[in-house]
């Protein structure tokens, strides 16, 4: 079926118009990206409280219509040897998830447009491995669609330790990710 764009509004105050279109479109999947955006203003994202206050109607919400609620975030600058951390925001964002997963450039391809997706956590069944993926343009519909190359060496503990390319040397951003972090706390 085709999808359904609705105006970007912030969670919770939506859940109801939410849940009254999933149930009459029959709608499988929803994203916000990133997910912070539909986050009220002035929430501290950095509060395990504020982020679970806001999330868990949401959550209820995906188990009430089985609907599969995707929610983006970006990493931090820094690496790190943990991948639940390396995301932005509280530890509650993770926390609240069923599963969750980090895309990255694959480090041995990087000029190829390959990348890794790799679990995080999972609680629905047993831990997947990695899998390489290509976007690719083309087919009968001409749409982009996802091209799998299968499984990979790469995990998600390996990938998010890896610096963002074109940071890693120069001191001034790990100085100011590493303040980050740290004030962040």
């Amino acid at each position: 079926p085709d999808g359904i764009c609705l105006p970007a509004q912030i969670i919770p105050t939506n859940l109801e118009q939410l849940r009254e279109i999933i149930l009459a479109q029959d709608v499988a999947l929803v994203v916000y990206d990133p997910l912070v955006a539909y986050m009220p203003d002035g929430l501290d994202t950095n509060r395990d409280a504020n982020v679970r206050k806001v999330l868990s109607p949401l959550v209820r919400l995906a188990e009430e219509t089985g609907c599969t609620i995707l929610g983006l975030r970006h990493l931090r600058k820094s690496p790190s040897e943990n991948p639940l951390y390396r995301g932005g925001g509280s530890g509650a964002f993770i926390a609240t998830a069923r599963a969750a997963f980090l895309m990255a450039a694959d480090p041995d391809e990087p000029e190829s447009g390959q990348r890794i997706l790799a679990p995080t956590k999972m609680n629905l069944g047993p831990m997947p491995p990695a899998s390489a993926f290509r976007l690719v343009v083309g087919g009968v519909d001409g749409f982009p669609h996802v091209e799998w190359a299968g499984p990979t060496h790469h995990t998600a503990a390996s990938l998010s330790a890896l610096p963002i390319p074109g940071r890693q040397g120069q001191a001034r951003y790990r100085a100011s990710d590493f303040l980050t972090d740290h004030l962040a706390a």
